[in-house]
């Protein structure tokens, strides 16, 4: 068994001083290690605000109908899957109005695809007799500059017996 000397206490003052450095710099990261609380949505999840206007084209007894159509929603966005090119869309809530109709939209899923600039979107809600409606949205996205964007959608909104086709402009700015 060798023993190890040191015989310079400068050396030993040394070492210790960046024991007692180390550990005061590692104090802070452990201390915000801690689990954030259940309130707040994870730092990776951003908000998408959407407007959007446009028209809604229904078929009755033969006729094409055109009535006004506007779309407001925040959509809850997760983070980038850099490699796929994949951002999902997680949940989300809004309104739809149709020819002064107002659907109220519960959740949202989907997907974002950025190699293709191509969202689609899934919407579930009721409208004012409690009745559950779908909105499928299929969007070509294109980036405005900062945090905007804008796009062309088309959709198609089910409700009970009824189908009506819906083309949007929209606008959509990611906080």
């Amino acid at each position: 068994m060798s023993k190890i000397c040191l015989k310079d206490k400068r050396a030993a003052a040394f070492i210790a001083a960046l024991c007692v450095l180390s550990l005061v710099l590692a104090m802070p990261t452990a201390v915000s290690a801690q689990e954030p609380s259940e309130e707040s949505p994870p730092a990776t999840d951003r908000l998408l605000i959407v407007k959007a206007r446009g028209v809604a084209i229904q078929r009755v007894e033969n006729d094409t109908v055109r009535m006004p159509a506007s779309l407001e929603l925040n959509l809850t966005i997760g983070p980038t899957r850099r490699r796929l090119g994949v951002t999902p869309v997680k949940d989300g809530e809004g309104t739809i109005e149709v020819n002064e109709t107002v659907y109220t939209v519960e959740s949202a899923r989907g997907i974002i695809l950025s190699d293709g600039h191509v969202a689609f979107i899934k919407l579930t809600g009721v409208d004012e007799t409690g009745e559950s409606i779908t909105l499928f949205i299929r969007a070509r996205y294109f980036w405005m500059g900062g945090q905007l964007y804008v796009a062309r959608a088309i959709g198609v909104l089910k409700t009970g017996e009824t189908n009506m086709l819906l083309l949007l402009r929209v606008k959509a700015r990611l906080i």
